[in-house]
C-alpha cells in the first residue's frame, strides 16, 4: 500500500472512531447531565448532522484510500477485502442512522412535543415507544461503527497491511 494513501486511510478511520468516540462518551454523556432532558436532546438533535456527515466523508475517504492502494500495486488480500468489508458495514450503518432513522426519530420528537398540551405533560405512549425504538436502533447502528473501526485499527495495530 503506497504510504499516502495508507496515512489517509488510516487518518480518516481515526478522525471517523474519534468522533464516534467523542460524542458517544464524552460530549452526549456531559450535555445530558446538564442541561435539561428536552434542551439537551436539541442540542444533541443540532449535533447529529455534522455528527453523521463527518462519518460519511471520513467512510468514503476511508474507501477510496483503501482502493487507492491496492491499485498502486498494495493488491487485494484477505486483509485488505476484510478491512474494506468493515468500512462498507460502517459506512452503511452511519448512512442508515444518520439519513433514516435520526430524521425518523426527529419527527417522532417534533409529533411527541406537538401531542404534549402542557410544559409538564407526557407525551402519548405510542410516541414514545417510536421515539426509544428508532434510539435504541441508533445505538446499535453507533456500535456497529465503533467496533468496525476499532478491528480496522486494530489489523494496523499489529502491523498488518491495510
Amino acid at each position: 500500500m503506497s504510504v499516502l494513501a495508507k496515512v489517509i486511510h488510516l487518518l480518516s478511520v481515526s478522525i471517523w472512531l474519534g468522533s464516534v468516540a467523542f460524542v458517544s462518551f464524552v460530549a452526549a454523556p456531559i450535555i445530558f447531565r446538564t442541561l435539561p432532558r428536552q434542551q439537551a436532546g436539541d442540542v444533541m438533535g443540532a449535533i447529529f448532522p455534522a455528527y453523521y456527515s463527518v462519518g460519511l466523508v471520513c467512510g468514503a475517504v476511508a474507501i477510496l484510500a483503501l482502493l487507492a492502494a491496492i491499485g498502486f500495486g498494495g493488491g487485494w488480500t484477505l486483509r485488505t477485502g476484510a478491512v474494506g468489508l468493515f468500512l462498507v458495514v460502517m459506512l452503511g450503518a452511519n448512512i442508515y442512522a444518520g439519513f433514516v432513522v435520526q430524521p425518523k426519530a426527529h419527527q417522532v420528537k417534533v409529533e411527541m412535543r406537538q401531542a404534549a398540551s402542557g410544559p409538564e405533560a407526557e407525551p402519548p405512549a405510542k410516541l414514545k415507544a417510536d421515539f426509544d425504538r428508532l434510539h435504541a436502533r441508533s445505538v446499535r447502528l453507533n456500535a456497529v461503527v465503533l467496533a468496525g473501526g476499532l478491528l480496522v485499527l486494530l489489523l494496523s495495530a499489529f502491523g498488518l497491511e491495510v
